[in-house]
Parts: structure tokens; C-alpha cells; sequence
């Protein structure tokens, strides 16, 4: 009788330690192509990136240039910025974020100017629009601008391809008490259907125009705090320890996908992936990283890419993995 009692106990055990290592999902990052060395296509800072036409187009804002590669890796072209404030002109701390709309044209956001902007390939500015805001994101869906930023009435702003004013979506999320509006990320799919995270909690809405499609929260796990004010003399600013990653959501397969930030020393965190299914928000998993792991994807997540700063900064091309699923 002790004999099967002890058989019993080992086979539930087993039992639970094979459902345990099933139940057991790892994000797996591998690497197809590497675009920038530290010799001839250098980059100081790798601010934004974009997959057109099958070509890899890389923003330096330090260098006021953009780089372009094939696919595969080859160095094509160079696309450089004029310095100043004029139309057309732009400085190393106000380019964010830029989409490539054709063979020859760009637009791009400037932070300092607050303006969205399009631009020749070979520098030449063909329209803009002064923003009432500081913008953060810039998208390009279906013939449309979307420009994301810190307005304190609405998240999202919708401009036609002449940069005039169609829309506007979003209420913002409530800040803390005593703290201006602050940057939410959005990814958006190509019929419109869009995704948002709260700046201040890790908290993610699925969202068609203004419609609630569904909201995940996951605040136990701790991703995200609010902002800070720093005040120095007179001066008074915000930072924040642990947040979403600028571009920081992304879409692959069935999954939406979402970088964390961690610079907290006194209470260390490392950044995160959470992974989310699309169609209902259901958690997938939440993963550690050593260091800042922000991937963006085109085509549904057929191209994903993940900038990395050392030993030098470089973007790759990778393939998404996820294991036990």
C-alpha cells in the first residue's frame, strides 16, 4: 500500500514538473542581417529605422542623416538633413521619427520645431504643418500621418498626405497630479485598428477610432511608473525610471509586441518584451533582457529589426521565435 501511495506521489510530480516546463514560453531573438560597422557606415545614435520597397533606411540625428541598405546588408545611398530652422531644416536634438512614403520623398517630425514635414530625398521641402504640441511617433498608414504626442486633449493626429488636418483620436490617459501630459506609444494596423500604451502603468488598449476593443493591465508586473519632476533653479522637467521604450510596440504574426525601459538604480529592474495576443489582449508572456530590446516590424512582422548600441551602434534584421507555444 506505501509502495503505490509512493509510485502515486512520483507520477503527479512528473506530471506537474512536464506541465510546468509546457506551460513555459521564451521569446527567441536571432540574428539575420547587421547594417553599420565602426569604420565607414558609422552611426553615433540610432534614432529611428524604416523597411520601403525593399530597402533599410537608418535616421542619425547626431549626423543629421539618414542611411539606406538593401536587404541584405549593402550600403546604397546617403540622405542628409540641412542644419537650421528654416523649412526643410532641422536640428541633431529635434528629428524624432521619420516614415518614407515613395521611392523619393520623406516625412519627418521635429520636436524642437514642433512640425510635421516632407522632404526630397535630396533635401528639398515640399509642405509642413506647425503641430500644437511636441511630437513624439510618427506612423504612415494607408495615405495618412499619424503624429504622436503629448497634447493634453488628444494623443493622436491624423494628417492627409498634403499634411492638412483630418482627424483626431484618443482622449489622453490622466496624469498623476502636478504632472504635465505625457508621451503614449502607439502602433497602428493597416485598417486603421490601433494600439496604445499608458504612459504612467503598464497598460495597453486595442482601439478602433475612438472605441475600446479591448485593455490589458498589468500593473503587478511593475513595468511602468509615472513620470518624475525634476526641478533644478527655475527650471523644471520631467524623466521617468521605467517606461515604455520610444517605438516601443510592435506588431509580428498574431502577437503585439512591447519594449520596456529600466534606468532605476535603487530599485533595478532589467527592460522587458511583454507579448500580447492581438485578437483578444490575452497575456503571453513578460521577458527579461540585459540591456534596451526594441524591435519594430513591417508587413505584418515578415521584416523585424532591433537597433543595438554596443560595441558600436548597428541595427539588425531578425527573426522572431517564440518557444513553447
Amino acid at each position: 500500500m506505501k509502495l503505490k501511495l509512493l509510485l502515486y506521489i512520483i507520477t503527479i510530480a512528473i506530471l506537474g514538473i512536464n506541465c510546468q516546463k509546457e506551460d513555459e514560453k521564451t521569446l527567441k531573438l536571432s540574428i539575420i542581417t547587421r547594417y553599420g560597422d565602426q569604420n565607414t557606415h558609422f552611426f553615433s545614435y540610432i534614432n529611428d529605422f524604416q523597411y520601403f520597397n525593399k530597402k533599410v533606411y537608418i535616421l542619425d540625428s547626431r549626423q543629421l542623416k539618414i542611411s539606406v541598405f538593401t536587404l541584405s546588408g549593402k550600403f546604397v545611398a546617403e540622405i542628409q538633413f540641412r542644419h537650421g530652422k528654416g523649412p526643410g531644416e532641422f536640428s541633431p536634438l529635434g528629428l524624432r521619427s521619420f516614415v518614407v512614403t515613395s521611392d523619393s520623398e520623406l516625412a519627418v517630425i521635429d520636436a524642437l520645431k514642433q512640425r510635421l514635414e516632407m522632404v526630397t530625398f535630396s533635401g528639398k521641402f515640399l509642405r509642413g504643418v506647425d503641430l500644437e504640441f511636441q511630437p513624439s511617433q510618427l506612423l504612415y498608414n494607408q495615405a495618412k500621418f499619424y503624429v504622436i504626442g503629448n497634447h493634453s486633449k488628444k494623443s493622436i493626429w491624423v494628417y492627409d498626405s498634403l499634411c492638412h488636418l483630418i482627424d483626431t483620436l484618443f482622449t489622453p490617459f490622466s496624469p498623476p497630479s502636478n504632472i504635465p501630459p505625457w508621451f503614449p506609444t502607439v502602433t497602428i494596423e493597416e485598417n486603421g485598428v490601433y494600439y496604445i500604451a499608458n504612459p504612467y502603468d503598464t497598460e495597453i488598449y486595442k482601439m478602433k477610432d475612438n472605441t475600446t476593443l479591448w485593455k490589458f493591465s498589468g500593473s503587478n508586473l511593475n513595468l511602468v511608473e509615472p513620470p518624475r519632476i525634476r526641478r533644478r533653479k527655475k527650471a523644471i522637467s520631467l524623466y521617468q525610471l521605467r517606461g515604455w521604450a520610444s517605438n516601443g510596440l510592435c506588431l509580428w504574426s498574431k502577437y503585439l509586441l512591447a519594449s520596456t525601459f529600466s534606468v532605476d538604480r535603487k530599485h533595478p529592474k532589467p527592460p522587458h518584451i511583454l507579448v500580447l495576443e492581438r485578437t483578444t489582449g490575452k497575456f503571453i508572456l513578460a521577458q527579461p533582457f540585459e540591456t534596451l530590446t526594441v524591435i519594430k516590424t513591417f508587413e505584418n512582422g515578415k521584416y523585424a529589426f532591433k537597433p543595438v548600441y554596443k560595441p558600436f551602434p548597428q541595427l539588425q534584421r531578425i527573426k522572431i521565435h517564440i518557444e513553447g507555444i
